[in-house]
């Protein structure tokens, strides 16, 4: 470092994707999953998308606090199957609502790496979150980010209280 300046991160990484090998990626494209709606249960879900020239599986992986057949009903896939005319699969995660004090869990799905390198992942792990019911969830946004000195633009924040009770 100079004298006048001082050095901050000095490297980055840049990825290159092979573009002969068709690229998938995987998301949580609906990240949060609730507990309560009365008997309507709460939904997330992952979202896998590739364009491969020929039909194409990739093998999921699923790791998670939450538990198959206990907390959602979905059954999570071994692998994925892709094709030219199928390239955008859908896992949904239905919840299953139920009476245990179990605080929040967590599905992951991740892809797992070509070991031939058939394919390549540019984003191979989605998680959903599963909020529990028995004991309320408070959550916190900013619904203004920006504010101003000296005041005249203040930013704002949302606190969000669910399920929505008439409790203190």
């Amino acid at each position: 470092a100079g004298a006048d300046y001082t050095i901050g991160t000095a490297s980055a990484t840049v990825t290159i994707y092979d573009d002969e090998r068709p690229d998938i990626s995987l998301v949580a494209s609906n990240p949060s999953a609730f507990e309560w709606n009365g008997t309507t249960t709460g939904h997330g879900a992952f979202t896998a998308t590739c364009t491969p020239a020929v039909a194409i599986t990739v093998p999921v992986t699923r790791t998670g606090t939450a538990t198959e057949a206990v907390d959602y009903v979905s059954a999570m896939p071994t692998s994925l199957t892709f094709s030219p005319t199928v390239g955008t699969l859908i896992v949904p995660v239905t919840v299953i609502n139920d009476t245990l004090v179990e605080g929040t869990e967590t599905v992951t799905l991740t892809l797992v790496a070509s070991a031939t390198k058939a394919y390549q992942l540019s984003a191979k792990t989605g998680t959903v979150t599963i909020y529990d019911d028995e004991k309320p969830f408070i959550g916190v946004s900013a619904s203004d980010v920006t504010a101003k000195e000296p005041g005249a633009d203040t930013g704002r924040f949302r606190l969000t209280r669910m399920p929505v009770t008439n409790l203190p």
